[in-house]
């Protein structure tokens, strides 16, 4: 007895056009789901509601064998994101607001090492700001994302607070060789400090920790690329840094991210 509903919206008009999109879902068991996206000129929209059930279980022993339970309420989760953007043929550049409620969310308690579930009380309120740049010029190549994340102590979010990605491309030919294509360039990713995952076997499954944060750390990466005709080479340097500021980082804890190393790569494409 679920139903389904939804549609498309596409206009255009002397100074604008655009297009619009909505979903919704009803189920039997209380569950819903409402969506809206719309996209005009110079600006995007988002919406979504949901309310699900919880999917973690509580395991509790029966005189000889354990049992798993769910008697958590349904949870609520609002997403709103708002986006302006310019486009040209050589900037592409964008500002974003993203507000995110959660009310009965759902969590594993990971505070005192239980790892129970856990609903919280009341709603929890998320705001993330930002913004991306692309420039792209005859032979450089530039862009930039930031996100900055409020997250009210929320425990239930493995995320930084500030997050950024950047990346620098140079290209070129060689004077003596014009039929060499030559590109050379950076990324770096930054974060700061944040909760990290953590796996459970027993759960199988990776689920945010409160109480505890990994280090911020910056990720750098280097590369260059040779192409002639058919046949390109490329050799990339990964995480540059690591032990020049800090030991290096935990993507995830107890699993250590990629050391400093080389990379080596030859593709031959059989046609243009």
């Amino acid at each position: 007895s679920d139903i389904y509903a939804g549609g498309d919206l596409f206009f255009q008009t002397k100074k604008r056009d655009g297009n619009a999109l909505f979903n919704i879902e009803i189920g039997s068991d209380g569950t819903s789901r409402t969506e809206l996206k719309a996209d005009l000129k110079y600006l995007t929209f988002s919406y979504l509601t949901l309310s699900n059930r919880a999917g973690l279980k509580q395991e509790y022993f029966e005189e000889s064998h354990y049992n798993w339970y769910n008697d958590f309420g349904n949870y609520f989760v609002t997403d709103l994101k708002i986006e302006p953007y310019y486009k040209s043929k050589k900037v592409y550049a964008t500002a974003f607001y993203q507000l995110q409620t959660y009310k009965n969310y759902v969590y594993y308690d990971t505070l005192y090492d239980s790892f129970a579930p856990v609903q919280d009380k009341g709603t929890r309120i998320a705001n993330y700001y930002g913004g991306q740049i692309q420039v792209k010029l005859k032979k450089w190549k530039f862009g930039e994302y930031l996100q900055v994340a409020s997250l009210e102590d929320i425990k239930f979010i493995a995320v930084p607070r500030i997050y950024s990605q950047t990346n620098l491309d140079y290209n070129f030919r060689v004077k003596w060789l014009p039929a060499l294509k030559t590109n050379l360039g950076v990324d770096a990713i930054y974060f700061s400090k944040y909760s990290p995952l953590a796996y459970r076997s027993d759960l199988q499954s990776f689920v945010a920790q409160y109480g505890f944060e990994e280090e911020g750390y910056l990720k750098l990466d280097a590369y260059v690329n040779f192409r002639y005709k058919t046949v390109q080479v490329s050799l990339k340097g990964i995480n540059l840094l690591q032990g020049l500021i800090s030991e290096g980082y935990y993507p995830t804890e107890g699993y250590f991210g990629k050391k400093r190393g080389f990379e080596l790569g030859i593709k031959w494409r059989f046609f243009r």
